[in-house]
């Protein structure tokens, strides 16, 4: 999501897609609090305010508080905020590069799948 902001980004596509509301993004309070820690690190303060606006008002940005930490991500076990979330929310998918997130191909339940940005653009 995070390298999707900038119109210069060869994945704005992803953002302008969620401003369209062309699918739903699940966000819990852990996930929001990275995005605007980052946003603000590499963008600026203007651009995490902007984001956090856009995140808490756009009608297919779905919350999703986890009550459960499945801790299937042993690499990284700050990404399983985003494996929690997707299960709370019952979401279909997480869409990234990250390898650490490879090991939910081999997990049976819960089930997340783990699609590439251009993958999620074909089911788009």
């Amino acid at each position: 999501m995070l390298v999707s902001i900038s119109p210069r980004s060869p994945y704005h596509w992803l953002f302008r897609a969620l401003l369209d509301e062309q699918y739903n993004l699940l966000v819990s309070t852990g996930i929001a609090l990275e995005y605007e820690e980052v946003v603000s690190r590499e963008m600026d303060d203007r651009w995490a305010r902007d984001l956090m606006g856009v995140l808490t008002n756009l009608p297919s940005v779905i919350w999703a508080e986890p009550r459960y930490h499945w801790r299937l991500v042993a690499e990284d076990a700050d990404d399983n905020k985003f494996v929690d979330c997707a299960v709370a929310g019952r979401g279909h998918a997480v869409i990234t590069y990250d390898r650490h997130f490879d090991t939910l191909r081999t997990v049976e339940f819960p089930k997340v799948e783990v699609l590439t940005p251009e993958a999620f653009r074909e089911m788009l």
